[in-house]
């Protein structure tokens, strides 16, 4: 298409060369052609703006023709905008499940954050649980002294009662009796030290200690190499992993790796650092980039729906229109 817009006489005749003459030609659009026409006495000055579909697609309607006037934003050729429709629709949908996407991992996170801060309390009870078992061995230590003291004590009945029975001091039913008190005794005796046994082996330790050691012994930190102690900072660890925080060394124990990240708490609030984390775990931010990345499709979807409709640039006279429905035209 080729526009004119305009004229200007001149006093007198110009030289042949100042005359310009405007022939446009494009191989699938428009040519908008602006010019300045004289009389035989006049000059003729002028330039052109060439307009192109953005997009390849078939030419739905043209609505201009050969001379027509057209003003800046009018519509001069309609492009079958069916299948960039269903791009943009197609685009809208993929937006909205990167939108719901975004709300899962958020809602994962938070999830996230509530199993962190639970095995982070496990693991604080499970520290006090071996504290306490600990505790309880020395306790039944003492229970199992205490009983073979009293074991001690039956025996020496038992023995005297028999020793008196056989003089005749005392009946034989007498050191009888003390014989059944002596075997209760050993019997708690043996209790006492099944407890002390069992406690042993709950605190992952062989039923008897060391030679020289005494029952209630127990190594330096065993609170923190404990299995449910491990089990608890495994959990713990990898919960605070999925938010973004390094896992522990393999010699770390739990107490240092609490220390550790009480290090890059806000305050030392270990609750406080795995509330800050839900915005920049990494399945959140993976879910937002998901949601830019929809809304930039989903932009350049529209963008290309709106190049199904070619309108005219600026103000001018169509020249040379070349362009028919049906043709298929392609980009620029």
């Amino acid at each position: 298409m080729a526009t004119t817009a305009g004229s200007k006489e001149t006093p007198r005749r110009r030289p042949w060369w100042r005359r310009v003459v405007v022939g446009l030609a494009i191989l699938a659009g428009a040519v908008v052609a602006f010019t300045t026409v004289s009389t035989d006495d006049a000059y003729v000055n002028g330039h052109a703006t060439y307009v192109a579909p953005r997009i390849g697609e078939t030419v739905e309607r043209v609505l201009v023709d050969d001379t027509a006037v057209v003003r800046k934003g009018d519509l001069l050729v309609v492009l079958d905008d069916a299948m960039w429709k269903i791009r943009a629709a197609q685009a809208g949908a993929a937006l909205e499940v990167a939108r719901k996407g975004l709300d899962q991992a958020i809602a994962g996170a938070r999830a996230q954050v509530a199993a962190a801060k639970a095995s982070r309390y496990k693991l604080a009870a499970a520290i006090t649980q071996v504290k306490d078992q600990v505790a309880a061995l020395r306790g039944a230590v003492a229970r199992l002294e205490a009983a073979r003291a009293a074991e001690g004590l039956a025996k020496a009945e038992a023995d005297r009662y028999t020793e008196a029975a056989r003089a005749g001091s005392v009946t034989k039913e007498q050191a009888d009796i003390r014989r059944t008190d002596l075997e209760q005794a050993r019997a708690r005796t043996r209790a006492a030290l099944e407890d002390v046994h069992r406690i042993r082996v709950a605190l992952e330790l062989p039923e008897e200690p060391p030679a020289g050691r005494p029952l209630d012994d127990v190594p330096r930190g065993q609170d923190q190499r404990h299995s449910s102690v491990l089990a608890a900072l495994g959990s713990l660890a990898l919960e605070l992993a999925r938010l973004g925080v390094a896992l522990p060394g393999y010699y770390e124990t739990p107490d240092e790796f609490v220390a550790k990240v009480k290090d890059k708490a806000p305050g030392g609030d270990i609750d406080a650092l795995i509330d800050r984390t839900v915005a920049a775990a990494p399945a959140v931010a993976t879910a937002r980039a998901q949601v830019d990345q929809a809304e930039q499709d989903l932009a350049q979807a529209r963008l290309n729906l709106s190049y199904c409709r070619v309108v005219a640039d600026v103000d001018g006279v169509v020249s040379n229109r070349n362009v028919n429905p049906g043709d298929i035209v392609a980009q620029g």
